[in-house]
């Protein structure tokens, strides 16, 4: 039987390998955003010289009253000036973006240079985020994420996004991406079996959960890539066994009135009003079960559920993903 020390410094070890796969998600966060801010520089220019053209052409088409040149003029002002403000925009989120992936990634980085041994294990890391975004942690402390380098997540941890705001996680060595949308409410559990489980009391979440034959060959890719010293090579083998271990478990996302347990799927959990829990089926397949009655259904790929605060599911009804609102998309897509 391991020691309470041994099993402090085995999960500091599992912590140090799946942090250090996040870096790159980082740097290539980083390498996105300087290449849009290139490209927003780029097309700013573009269009305060088409702006400065289309002005000059106005002036020229006023003085010998030539209102049909002077109307497509001031047609193409009008849209160099929206095109510029939108370029604008984006330049913004791409610097915000690359400000966050540094200061992310200088974080992680501090963070493996001092994890030696850690009671708590880290639950969630932050990728990215917009807006306001807090987190109460289990003593009661509320952090706002806009003004702490605090990325990290623990279980028990309440994750609250505001108006206009959202954050993309990675979670439980790296098995979940979520982003949780505007005015959402989330809690990182563990259930009494050691299930990891995310309860959302309000708002709408988005997952991807690895299908545990993809995250098996993530893993042994970045072995591969990673595994040059011995006794990393050796740390490295054993958090694979565990996390192809843990995959086999299914991972459950509750509301105040359903579970939805999944292993190896995309979804979306909308918490519509307090009479109706949306849930919609991007890949794969999830069962959904009422907390009320314990009655069940299954939700495949390109479908859609409602349940309501009674118990009572609606029959999946087919939908057209294309057309969904795709409110986890960045605002450059």
């Amino acid at each position: 039987m391991q020691t309470v020390d041994a099993v402090a410094q085995d999960l500091a070890n599992n912590q140090n390998i799946w942090l250090a796969s996040v870096i790159s998600i980082y740097e290539e966060n980083i390498k996105k955003a300087e290449a849009d801010i290139i490209r927003c520089n780029q097309g700013i220019k573009k269009c305060e010289e088409s702006i400065s053209t289309s002005k000059d052409i106005i002036l020229s088409a006023r003085e010998t009253n030539d209102t049909q040149t002077e109307k497509i003029a001031e047609e193409a002002l009008l849209k160099a000036q929206s095109n510029k403000a939108k370029y604008e925009k984006l330049l913004h989120v791409a610097t915000k973006l690359k400000e966050q992936s540094i200061k992310n990634l200088d974080a992680v980085k501090k963070l493996l240079n001092q994890l030696s041994f850690k009671s708590s294990p880290i639950s969630a890391v932050t990728i990215k985020r917009s807006g306001t975004v807090t987190v109460q942690k289990p003593n009661g402390q509320i952090l706002n994420l806009d003004e702490s380098i605090n990325i990290f997540f623990e279980n028990g941890d309440v994750i609250n996004t505001s108006i206009n705001s959202k954050i993309e996680l990675q979670l439980f060595d790296g098995r979940c991406n979520a982003i949780v949308g505007e005015n959402s409410v989330i809690k990182l559990v563990k259930s009494n079996d050691n299930k990891d489980m995310i309860n959302l009391s309000c708002g709408k979440i988005k997952l991807e959960i690895m299908k545990p034959e993809d995250i098996e060959k993530s893993l042994l890719s970045y072995k591969e890539n990673k595994s040059s010293e011995d006794n990393y090579s050796k740390q490295l083998e054993l958090w694979i066994n565990k996390i192809k271990t843990k995959i086999k478990k299914r991972f459950e996302v509750r509301t105040p009135t359903v579970g939805v347990a999944v292993r190896g799927t995309t979804f979306i959990v909308d918490i519509v009003d307090s009479t109706k829990t949306e849930v919609v089926v991007l890949e794969g397949t999830v069962e959904m079960q009422s907390l009320i009655d314990s009655s069940t259904i299954s939700i495949s790929a390109n479908q859609k559920v409602i349940a309501n605060n009674k118990g009572g599911f609606s029959t999946p009804q087919n939908i057209n993903v294309s057309n969904y609102q795709k409110w986890w998309e960045d605002e450059d897509k």
